[in-house]
């Protein structure tokens, strides 16, 4: 009998040991985290525009695409363009740039794609521009002829 008695008691123990606990704060549930999509790594000539649009895709901490995301393109050096800077995340976690248009002047250009309290933000996309042949357009070599 007097184990029975005490095998009732442990339930009623463990039920005021776990009602007097304190919450502890943690964070968000949903971590979100940022990584490039497409548009990468584009070799072009000088002000012309990407023939891939950069865009991003965003996922959650499972790794499930995040739709409704704002994320803010915009050049971050060669002096190029953007149109449709601000996009939105689709149903895939996909943002895309509107248009991505180079400096003029041959040399490395980028474009940073960001959202606010996204891991991995920003991620910045890299186009590299030359004119033909390296020097000055008409120059290219393999145009002329013997």
């Amino acid at each position: 009998m007097r184990v029975a008695a005490r095998l009732m008691l442990y339930p009623l123990l463990l039920t005021g040991l776990v009602a007097g606990c304190k919450s502890v704060p943690t964070a968000p549930d949903a971590t979100l985290a940022m990584g490039k999509f497409a548009g990468d790594l584009q070799v072009l000539t000088p002000s012309t525009s990407v023939t891939v649009l950069p865009a991003v895709r965003i996922t959650d901490q499972a790794f499930n695409t995040v739709a409704g995301v704002t994320v803010t393109f915009s050049v971050a050096s060669g002096g190029g363009t953007v149109t449709g800077g601000t996009a939105i995340t689709d149903a895939n976690g996909v943002a895309r740039v509107g248009g991505w248009t180079m400096g003029p002047t041959a040399g490395t250009n980028s474009l940073s794609a960001a959202a606010k309290d996204v891991t991995g933000s920003p991620a910045v996309f890299i186009a590299n521009t030359s004119t033909p042949g390296g020097g000055k357009p008409g120059d290219d070599p393999f145009l002329k002829q013997p």
